[in-house]
């Protein structure tokens, strides 16, 4: 979506994309401060990347228009200055960028990287647990070592598994 406002802050231009993104059309937008018609539809913001002197980010979460239990969208906004052929700053560019399906792949991400994290801590507590039993004790019969060695070489193999599993979806 794009957006551009005159020296004052008002809007005099809006895109279809940027009406559909922000639920409102130009005609209802137009003349009106940009920062104050963020805040009236989509009120809460979260601070994006740190700002330079030539943009400002930030990112929002705004639900469908048409529904009050909708789709939850989070959107980001970068806004230029905008400057004319004299160097003379005339108003702002907005573009504003439907991020929904890359936060949502991060949220997925995050939440396998914490999963894969836990199912590979599992088999190696028992494989530390079992060696250090193993070397701290000597009086274990060949038969509780040879047990004890099976318990590790067995949650070993499902290491490997996982690590195998790992590098399959990091191929794919």
């Amino acid at each position: 979506g794009l957006v551009a406002t005159d020296i004052e802050d008002n809007i005099n231009l809006m895109n279809k994309a940027a009406e559909e993104l922000l639920g409102i059309r130009f005609e209802e937008a137009s003349g009106k401060s940009l920062e104050r018609l963020i805040d009236s539809v989509v009120p809460a913001r979260k601070p994006g990347p740190p700002q330079t002197a030539r943009a400002r980010e930030f990112i929002v979460e705004k639900r469908d228009s048409r529904s009050l239990d909708g789709p939850l969208r989070t959107i980001k906004f970068k806004l230029f200055p905008a400057f004319a052929k004299d160097g003379e700053k005339i108003g702002t560019i907005a573009l504003l960028r439907d991020i929904t399906r890359e936060r949502e792949i991060d949220l997925m991400k995050n939440e396998f990287i914490s999963t894969a994290a836990h199912e590979l801590r599992t088999p190696l507590t028992s494989i530390k647990g079992f060696s250090e039993v193993l070397l701290a004790e000597n009086s274990f019969s060949d038969e509780q070592k040879n047990e004890f060695l099976n318990y590790i070489f067995q949650n070993a193999e499902v290491l490997e598994k996982i690590v195998d599993d790992l590098f399959d979806l990091s191929r794919v």
